[in-house]
């Protein structure tokens, strides 16, 4: 008699997080980036049926031989997931040549984001993702101003957006919090600038939205962070890099052009509406597109307002958008709810909108 074993491999989601936090200056939000990345891996994990395989490298186990030596030894199947978060210090040198930093480990030296991104890239997992909230600039360190995660709406949905990205994208993406010559923001209490602008574009996808890719991810977490560091009188643009099997995307513009097409991509409304309560786009400007953006909406097209979870008005469009020009210096964010949006022949006669305010 013979006994027949079925052995199936359970797919996993390998989560890498590695946080300097014994630095005096930003060890506490080094912490609390851990602390957010990893309520959101189990989150995801619970919703797609994966394994989480969570490997954590801070305190005495922070240093360059316990990363590359953990990255190195995971062992990974063709559909597994590999998400690897750095939250520390960063920096380059005057003649480096790849926009990407130097993760920074101190006396303990440093490792070159493109040397992870090289072991994760070379790993057989279906989806890679690799970000570092740090900074690429030639100095170690600056203060980090107070940033506010933002709400998020119920009774929305999220398995299928959930799906769309972790269970069926196949792509390498690599991203940093700034570009070359910038620093990398955050708060002590919430984590690092880029790490919450990161989950809260990440939530925005999957809640409100029904185009789910990474592309529209890191796109949005690109505009909250540099919003969110002109009105502190900051400079931080992160970047990114999305190579997938067919093709290579690098990152659309911040101020994204309005189609000429009468039906306007969700997308791009939700980019002008952050154009009108942003800081860095002249009053004249503003003005302009106010006047030429309402041929995307019905005459008498209505805007639903939530402000952070309230739903508290209900607008003319012409009312919303002059309002929201001459209040957008209390104004954070604007979430449009493309799931609670309605077009009749082309054009939108209701749209759903999440004013995120302090």
């Amino acid at each position: 008699m013979f006994l027949y074993f079925h052995i199936t491999y359970a797919q996993k989601f390998h989560l890498i997080v590695v946080g300097d936090t014994q630095d005096e200056k930003i060890g506490v939000s080094c912490d609390r980036d851990i602390d957010r990345i990893s309520s959101e891996a189990n989150t995801i994990c619970r919703s797609i049926n994966y394994v989480l395989n969570r490997v954590i490298i801070k305190d005495e186990n922070f240093t360059p031989d316990v990363l590359k030596n953990s990255l190195k030894s995971l062992v990974v199947s063709k559909q597994d997931i590999i998400y690897f978060h750095y939250s520390g210090h960063g920096k380059r040198h005057a003649g480096t040549e790849t926009r990407w930093p130097d993760l920074d480990f101190k006396e303990k030296g440093v490792l070159p984001l493109t040397e992870v991104s090289q072991i994760i890239e070379g790993k057989a997992a279906r989806l890679k993702l690799v970000i570092a909230d740090c900074c690429n600039q030639y100095s170690e360190t600056t203060e980090r101003p107070t940033f506010q995660p933002i709400p998020a709406l119920e009774g929305v949905s999220a398995e299928e957006n959930r799906k769309k990205l972790f269970s069926e994208a196949a792509c390498f993406v690599i991203s940093s919090g700034s570009q070359p010559g910038q620093f990398s923001y955050g708060t002590y209490n919430d984590g690092g600038f880029y790490t919450n602008a990161f989950l809260e574009a990440l939530q925005y996808t999957i809640l409100a939205t029904s185009k789910a890719d990474w592309n529209s991810v890191f796109a949005d977490a690109q505009l909250r962070t540099k919003k969110k560091a002109f009105k502190d009188y900051k400079k931080q643009l992160p970047q990114y890099q999305i190579i997938g099997e067919k093709q290579t995307t690098l990152q659309k513009p911040i101020n994204q052009v309005v189609s000429e097409e009468i039906q306007a991509d969700i997308a791009q409304i939700n980019a002008y509406l952050n154009d009108l309560v942003s800081t860095d786009i002249s009053d004249k400007e503003k003005e302009k597109s106010i006047k030429s953006f309402t041929k995307y909406f019905h005459a008498k097209a209505r805007v639903d307002v939530y402000k952070n979870t309230t739903l508290v008005d209900r607008e003319r469009i012409e009312d919303f958008l002059n309002r929201i020009y001459l209040e957008s210096k209390q104004i954070h964010h604007i979430n449009l709810i493309e799931k609670s949006c309605q077009l009749k022949d082309g054009k939108y006669e209701i749209i759903t909108v999440q004013e995120i305010r302090d």
